[in-house]
C-alpha cells in the first residue's frame, strides 16, 4: 500500500475537488469490495484512493412524484430491505436479495456495482429495464447518462476521470422481474441473470411494451432486443415464449471457456430464465 496516497472526502464537493486534482490517478473507494480485490491482484498498482464512504447525502432512497432516486453510496443491504424498491422496482429488489453474501451486502454500494461495469454485475440488468438514469458530477458540472448507454464494455464506462456517480433515478415500474442463476446459494457469482419489464393490455393480454436485459452472457450486460420484439404484439403463451427463447440467442454472445459455465450451457438456460423473468414481471410468479 506504500505506493498509494489516501484522501478523505466527507462531502460531494471535497470528492469532486480531489477528482479534479488527481484525475486518472484517482480511485474512489466506498465499500471497497472491488477496489481491494483489484489492489491485491495488482490491477491497481498506485494512485490516490479517495474515501467517499462517509458522504451521507449519497445514501438515500426516495420516492417523489412517481420517480425513485437511489444515492450511489446506498449499500445493497439497504436496497434489499427497502419498501420503496420492493414496491416500485421489484426487479432491483430481487437482485439485491440474491447479491453475493451478507458480509459483502453490508459494504458493497450500488454505485460501485454499476461503476465497476462487470458483465455479471447483478444490479445492472434491473437498472437497464427500469430505464435508469446515471447522474454524474464534476467541477465542470452535472451530467446525465441513460444506463443503457453508460457501460461501454466489461469494466469500462462513459464516466470521465474527474466525475463521480452521485445517484440513479427511474420511474416507478412495478411490472418487473429478475432471475439469477448461480452455482451455489452463498456468495453466488452470476452464471446468468435476466431482468424484465412487461406491460400488457388488461383486456386482450397482448404485450404492449417489453424490456429485457441480460447479465453474464455477453462481454457486457445487454438488452434482449430480439426477444423484446417477439413479445410485443403477442400474448404470453407457450408459442411466444418458445419464439422469444430462440430470438434471444441473437442477443447474447457468451464466452467459452469460462470459469463458471460453458457458452453452450449459458445458451441453453437463458430461454428458461427469460421465461421466468417475464412471468415474474407480468404475473408476480414464475410458474
Amino acid at each position: 500500500m506504500s505506493d498509494f496516497e489516501f484522501v478523505n472526502a466527507p462531502t460531494v464537493d471535497s470528492a469532486i475537488e480531489a477528482l479534479a486534482q488527481w484525475g486518472n490517478k484517482a480511485c474512489l473507494v466506498a465499500g471497497g469490495t472491488n477496489v481491494m480485490v483489484d489492489i491485491r491482484a495488482k490491477k491497481i498498482k498506485d494512485g490516490t484512493l479517495i474515501n467517499i464512504r462517509d458522504i451521507e447525502s449519497l445514501k438515500k432512497i426516495t420516492y417523489t412524484d412517481g420517480k425513485v432516486s437511489i444515492g450511489a453510496l446506498t449499500i445493497i443491504e439497504e436496497i434489499a430491505k427497502s419498501e420503496i424498491i420492493k414496491q416500485h422496482a421489484p426487479c432491483l429488489f430481487a437482485a439485491a436479495n440474491v447479491f453475493a453474501d451478507p458480509t459483502t451486502n453490508r459494504s458493497a454500494t450500488i454505485g460501485g456495482n454499476v461503476g465497476n461495469a462487470s458483465a455479471s454485475g447483478d444490479t445492472i440488468p434491473p437498472l437497464m429495464v427500469l430505464n435508469a438514469i446515471v447522474h454524474l458530477k464534476s467541477k465542470r458540472g452535472d451530467r446525465e447518462v441513460p444506463i443503457n448507454e453508460f457501460i461501454i464494455k466489461n469494466g469500462v464506462t462513459t464516466r470521465e476521470p474527474d466525475e463521480m456517480i452521485t445517484h440513479f433515478t427511474f420511474e416507478s415500474q412495478p411490472n418487473t422481474g429478475f432471475i439469477k442463476l448461480g452455482a451455489r446459494r452463498s456468495m453466488t457469482i452470476s452464471i446468468a441473470t435476466v431482468a424484465a419489464y412487461i406491460e400488457t393490455d388488461k383486456q386482450s393480454g397482448i404485450v404492449k411494451d417489453c424490456r429485457i436485459a441480460l447479465g453474464g452472457v455477453a462481454p457486457k450486460p445487454v438488452r434482449g432486443t430480439n426477444a423484446e420484439k417477439v413479445f410485443i404484439g403477442n400474448k404470453l403463451d407457450e408459442d411466444t415464449f418458445t419464439k422469444a427463447g430462440e430470438a434471444v440467442q441473437n442477443d447474447i454472445s457468451p464466452r467459452s471457456p469460462s470459469v463458471r459455465a460453458t457458452a453452450s450451457y449459458r445458451r441453453s438456460v437463458v430461454p428458461v430464465l427469460v421465461k421466468r423473468a417475464v412471468k415474474l414481471a407480468a404475473f408476480g410468479e414464475c410458474e
